[in-house]
């Protein structure tokens, strides 16, 4: 099963950067059936093999000035969604319209980005979330500040039956912790609609890294005297549109069919955890992720002027994953 998830971030003179997200489960492999006693049950020493864990990809920016000579800026979660660094193990591929590009091919690790990271924290404060849920939010989001450079900002929202901005995009982090520590004016439902659209619209037109990281523990529910100014879809389209992809952290939901959504139709990652304890690790390797890369190199055998498909797979201990552009100019003429 494959999942894309494509959205144009930036379109400078030849530069076109995208962000993709893949998802990808290997097919499963099915031992051939041996002989006598197995019963149709295959070889018993060699039983089938399970679905591989999915990496994910993604595509943070294709740089196409140097034409034919390509640069891909790639991040690599494996199945623990933990970043995928230097890993000898690792092995990927690209292709153009489904043929391997090996001309001039290499993938280095970058480590960090230079770009800014800039962020939005969505931070829910219903009701439904219990003491331990809210101090190991707060303390997560603490401690992705802690790791904060100078050139990066963070805005924190705390949402229940409306968003409320405690503070918008700062660099300062006295200013940030602060506003994690100040209590919101409602802890009532979970107005999730409204918070991401104006999640997306504060970071906006900001430079660097953007991102939105929702953590909520329910579906969006708010009261009838309430009136919730956007769609599901509207969300989704406003991300969209501004180039901003949306990560999300479920804690123990149910029905997360909606933050699922939300998060693969905006290019960002989708994080079901059980239990509040795990929050802290998931908003580090959010971290990691926005802030460091891989960079890919080759030189392309499609330098023509049309649109051709860019797809990347890798392959690290058995895992695998993909991603794949369609209707991508490669070497796009000049103006």
């Amino acid at each position: 099963m494959k999942r894309i998830i494509m959205k144009r971030l930036a379109n400078n003179g030849y530069g076109l950067i995208f962000v993709v997200l893949i998802s990808t489960l290997a097919l499963l492999m099915i031992a051939s059936c041996g002989g006598g006693g197995g019963g149709g049950d295959g070889d018993p020493d060699n039983p089938p093999s399970p679905p591989s864990p999915e990496l994910s990809l993604i595509i943070n920016s294709v740089e196409v000035d140097e034409c034919p000579n390509v640069k891909v800026y790639l991040s690599i979660m494996d199945e623990d969604k933990q970043v995928v660094e230097d890993d000898p193990a690792l092995a990927v591929k690209l292709y153009e319209d489904g043929i391997e590009q090996t001309n001039n091919f290499s993938i280095v690790w970058q480590g960090d980005i230079q770009a800014p990271i800039t962020i939005v924290f969505a931070m829910d404060y219903s009701l439904s979330m219990s003491t331990k849920s809210v101090t190991d939010m707060e303390n997560g989001v603490k401690a992705f500040v802690d790791e904060m450079r100078p050139e990066d900002k963070a805005a924190i929202i705390k949402f229940y039956n409306a968003p409320q901005l405690m503070v918008g995009l700062t660099s300062d982090k006295t200013a940030l912790y602060n506003a994690v520590d100040q209590a919101p004016d409602s802890r009532q439902y979970t107005n999730i609609y409204d918070t991401v659209y104006e999640a997306v619209n504060v970071v906006a037109g900001s430079e660097g890294r953007l991102a939105v990281i929702l953590l909520t523990d329910g579906e969006h529910l708010v009261s009838d005297d309430y009136t919730v100014d956007h769609t599901l879809q509207e969300a989704i389209d406003n991300a969209k549109q501004h180039e901003v992809p949306v990560f999300s952290i479920a804690l123990g939901l149910r029905d997360d069919s909606e933050i699922k959504q939300i998060s693969e139709e905006t290019g960002g990652i989708y994080f079901p955890i059980l239990d509040s304890d795990a929050i802290n690790d998931v908003y580090l390797s959010l971290f990691a992720l926005l802030g460091k890369q891989h960079l890919i190199i080759y030189t392309s055998s499609a330098a023509d002027d049309v649109e051709h498909s860019l797809q990347i797979s890798a392959e690290l201990n058995g895992t695998t994953g993909d991603s794949i552009i369609e209707n991508f100019l490669l070497c796009p003429a000049g103006p």
